[in-house]
């Protein structure tokens, strides 16, 4: 999205002794991604002062940098600089009035688990007939969302979004600047209680995105949580519901889970039912396929061409990714994020997948569980025992929870390894994987699993089918 400096001045209450007729079309907050001619902002973090890096971003080739008024640490910059009150507060308001781009809709998703994956699905969903576009995963909080949004093509008819938080009031601030025409809340579950008292607590954090949802728009929730449906009957909004266990809007019966084959089932929207297979794996992204459906009825569109949409479906990277290698083993792909209900999911997956001698299960912690973490490893740890795995490698420095659950539950000694981190995890991976084996890799973000999966397609050969880029099946 392109704004001159007179706009921007304008938008964000800025000054500055630049040209007025000077035009940004590039929008950074790390010095270190700088493009050439980007409006680098010197954002102030709990942590970090972007107004420390300013010379780097200028050096890199920053066009100009928006900074807070009284900065001086740069002598002789001044005709590169935008002086305002608050550079993130100036980045908002860009972002904010980049939306009201003509013709654009916005799709809102939020919750705990399956955000990205059901961006991604419907995305492919509603690519054939509508110009969309979508933020990157991790460009979904009020530093991100409001980059995405700057950094978006002109022109679009749709522009999906997932919106995450973790703590209250950040969906506020962001919803404030995507002001989703559709809010899709996927499930709530007790993932960032390091930061809330109750997954209630949680709730309430997540209901703030249907404030920045028109009188006329849209909520998709899910049927089968009390939490979504408590939210979604209050928003006085249209309301479209998907689910299993209740009555929905878009729901699924007759399901036949396939493990890492995907699965099929019977598809009830609107007095009709449709065969359906999906190529995603397990059963917990059934969820996430039956939220893209009913947000895209949502927008208009009928079943049969959304689920055309399904043949062009690229995942997200480290996402619900099956990889098959010459070496005759297959490796699924989890590694960006995990909390309990999350691997509990990939887990049964792991269960269900037939054509395998054994299962392998490199799990990284899970983070911002709050008090109760240590406890919840142990819980997974178990499950992972009762789900058949025959080598569990536990990385981080919660592993020891996840190994004693998974040992108390009936694992034999020898078959669970503890290791700090994910390059300590690579060197056993490697070592015990061979024909016929499932390999499993997921943690949270911050443990950096990928890691392991770098260094699995790396020292063997993935099959050149297209299984090791980011195509679903």
């Amino acid at each position: 999205m392109r704004f001159t400096v007179e706009e921007i001045c304008r938008i964000a209450g800025a000054a500055a002794e630049m040209a007025p007729a000077v035009a940004f079309e590039g929008y950074s907050i790390d010095s270190r991604m700088v493009g050439a001619g980007d409006l680098f902002f010197a954002i102030a973090g709990e942590n970090f002062d972007g107004h420390d890096f300013v010379g780097e971003a200028l050096t890199r080739g920053a066009a100009a940098a928006v900074v807070r008024r009284g900065f001086d640490g740069l002598p002789g910059t001044d005709d590169r600089l935008l002086f305002c009150d608050d550079p993130l507060d100036a980045l908002h308001a860009l972002a904010a009035a980049s939306r009201l781009e003509e013709g654009l809709r916005v799709v809102g998703i939020t919750g705990s688990c399956g955000k990205t994956t059901t961006k991604d699905i419907l995305a492919a969903m509603i690519a054939r007939r509508l110009r969309i576009g979508k933020n990157a995963g991790n460009l979904n909080n009020i530093w991100g969302l409001p980059l995405a949004m700057l950094r978006r093509p002109p022109g679009l008819e749709v522009y999906v979004c997932e919106m995450g938080m973790s703590y209250a009031g950040e969906l506020r601030a962001v919803t404030r600047i995507a002001r989703p025409d559709v809010a899709v809340f996927t499930n709530i579950h007790g993932v960032h209680l390091v930061n809330f008292p109750s997954v209630e607590a949680i709730a309430a954090a997540k209901a703030e995105m249907l404030e920045g949802v028109p009188a006329a728009g849209a909520v998709v929730a899910n049927a089968d949580d009390p939490q979504v449906m408590r939210i979604a009957a209050s928003s006085g909004r249209r309301l479209v519901t998907f689910g299993r266990e209740r009555k929905a809007d878009v729901a699924a019966a007759g399901v036949a889970d396939r493990g890492i084959d995907g699965l099929e089932f019977d598809l009830r929207v609107s007095g009709r039912e449709l065969r359906v297979a999906s190529p995603l794996p397990g059963i917990h992204n059934l969820e996430n396929l039956l939220a893209a459906l009913a947000t895209g009825i949502a927008l208009g569109l009928e079943p049969e061409e959304l689920l055309v949409g399904l043949d062009d479906l690229e995942m997200s990277p480290w996402r619900s990714r099956i990889v098959r290698f010459e070496e005759g083993f297959a490796l699924y792909d989890d590694a960006y994020n995990s909390n309990p209900e999350a691997l509990g999911g990939v887990l049964a997956t792991l269960a269900r997948s037939n054509g395998f001698g054994r299962r392998l299960a490199v799990l990284g912690d899970m983070l911002e569980l709050g008090d109760g973490e240590r406890q919840a490893h142990r819980e997974c740890g178990a499950a992972v025992a009762r789900c058949g795995v025959d080598l569990l490698i536990a990385v981080g420095p919660l592993a020891a929870e996840l190994a004693a659950g998974a040992r108390e539950a009936g694992m034999e000694r020898d078959a669970v390894v503890e290791v700090p981190d994910s390059e300590a995890a690579v060197a056993p991976t490697l070592s015990a994987v061979r024909p016929g084996d499932l390999v499993l890799v997921k943690g949270s973000r911050g443990v950096k699993m990928e890691t392991v999966v770098a260094e699995l397609t790396r020292r063997f050969r993935p099959l050149p089918d297209g299984t090791a880029g980011n195509k679903s099946r």
